[in-house]
């Protein structure tokens, strides 16, 4: 969902959790993978994956 540019909004909406739920979940990907922004990710996935799905 992070990679396809969702808003927290919509992303905490679908999955019916609170949007800091979404927020903590997210900064957790983004430690782990030492990146600090949804551009980051987006490159991340596209150079590893090819295609963004």
């Amino acid at each position: 969902m992070l990679a396809h540019n969702r808003t927290v909004s919509d992303i905490a909406g679908d999955l019916i959790i609170s949007v800091r739920t979404v927020n903590t979940h997210m900064n957790n990907i983004y430690r782990k993978l030492d990146i600090h922004s949804r551009n980051e990710l987006s490159d991340l996935l596209r150079s590893t994956q090819g295609d963004v799905r």
